[in-house]
């Protein structure tokens, strides 16, 4: 196991230098995977990995135009990883176990159909966050900011009119630290980032 968790760690550490996308794992359980629900951006990887049991991860509601998988996840196959093209909903299940409630769910962002918002019209400040989130705004439009967990449930909504050149606080020093994403929108074009509350 130690030479799995040393190999994992070398791939892990090779594709953040090579590719700003992440690395998002799941851990295959007894009948649970964990977490269940996700959300990920368009080009980042999911890597399956087995803590216990035989298992599955097969794909069963998909994008259109995202590729399908059936994988095992035993004692010889102990790791799958999938990386998302396409943006949008993704369901899977054990197939051993779906009767036992295993199934997961993906949440893929992306631009698919509206434009991105470039750093040139908007941009986090501070990625690494204590209390206070700061963007900068550089086009004076109406903006919708949503923060969620990496499950994908919606923690934080703000909506904030802003002038050109502004620097706007959004205080998220009642949520416990950890790893959010982070979508703005004005409407016409989004983007979504990860920040980390610490």
């Amino acid at each position: 196991m130690k030479k799995i968790t040393y190999a994992l760690f070398i791939i892990l550490i090779s594709m953040s230098k090579i590719s700003s996308a992440s690395m998002v794992m799941v851990g295959v359980e007894n009948f649970v995977f964990n977490p269940a629900n996700i959300t990920v951006n368009v080009g980042d990887t999911i890597m399956w990995m087995l803590s216990a049991g035989t298992h599955t991860t097969t794909s069963t509601n998909i994008p259109v135009g995202a590729a399908s998988w059936d994988a095992p996840i035993n004692t010889a196959n102990q790791m799958f990883m999938y990386q998302v093209t396409v943006e949008g909903e993704y369901e899977y299940i054990c197939s051993i176990h779906e009767s036992m409630g295993m199934i997961g769910r993906i949440t893929v962002l992306g631009t698919s159909g509206i434009n991105s918002i470039s750093e040139t019209q908007a941009k986090i400040l501070n990625s690494m966050v204590q209390d206070d989130l700061k963007i900068k705004f550089n086009s004076s439009k109406n903006w919708q900011i949503g923060l969620m967990s990496l499950t994908g449930a919606m923690v934080k909504q703000f909506s904030v009119v802003t002038e050109a050149g502004r620097i706007e606080s959004f205080s998220l020093s009642d949520l416990p630290n950890g790893i959010y994403i982070i979508r703005f929108s004005d409407g016409q074009a989004s983007k979504s980032q990860r920040i980390i509350k610490q």
